[in-house]
């Protein structure tokens, strides 16, 4: 799903964000948003969070709930995305990503499913299973998460792929429908200030 917003009016949100990104040194590349199952959920306030990402520049939104309920409601996930578009002023092509468990350990059991088959039927070796290739496979869906929003207090998560988070800021709220628009710029300049040295 990739959506483009457009300038229409102002808001206080809209303000709070475009007078904060600017001063931003980086702004992340892929930003995830990982729901809690046990929260009434509404599609309101998930298009409300993505589009202050949007408006932020952030050109990859993950949405991750552990059951798929997104996945069945996409539709209507895309309308109210667009629909809170209207009152955002951005010109920012977002790519959205709707995930749940399925992509992760289900993940990592369907590809060692096929490699031991492509292997078994000779089309493969066990040579050809490289740290690159399996990680070709592993990162086919999506790129790296620079930016976690957990909402929720547990640290577990959730069946999330791992392999995407290597060197991913991970930050935690307590509900998605409680989360201001102050608070996501805040996330935004914690990360700005982040050193990622990759064990150096």
């Amino acid at each position: 799903m990739s959506l483009s917003f457009w300038r229409t009016r102002n808001s206080t949100e809209i303000e709070i964000i475009r007078n904060a990104t600017p001063h931003l040194k980086k702004v992340p590349k892929h930003i995830a948003l990982v729901l809690n199952e046990r929260e009434r959920l509404t599609l309101s306030h998930i298009a409300k969070v993505v589009s202050w990402c949007i408006l932020a520049g952030i050109p990859e939104i993950t949405l991750f709930d552990n059951q798929g309920m997104l996945k069945k409601k996409k539709v209507d996930l895309e309308l109210a995305i667009q629909e809170q578009g209207k009152r955002v002023l951005s010109v920012t092509r977002s790519k959205v990503n709707i995930i749940s468990r399925d992509e992760g350990t289900h993940h990592i059991v369907d590809c060692t499913r096929q490699f031991c088959q492509q292997i078994r039927d000779k089309q493969l070796t066990s040579k050809d299973l490289t740290v690159t290739f399996v990680n070709s496979k592993l990162y086919d869906q999506f790129s790296e998460v620079d930016v976690m929003i957990k909402f929720d207090s547990s640290l577990a998560m959730a069946g999330f792929p791992p392999w995407h988070l290597r060197l991913t800021e991970i930050f935690f709220c307590d509900s998605i429908t409680q989360f201001c628009c102050p608070q996501f710029v805040q996330i935004l300049s914690m990360y700005a200030g982040t050193v990622q040295r990759c064990g150096k």
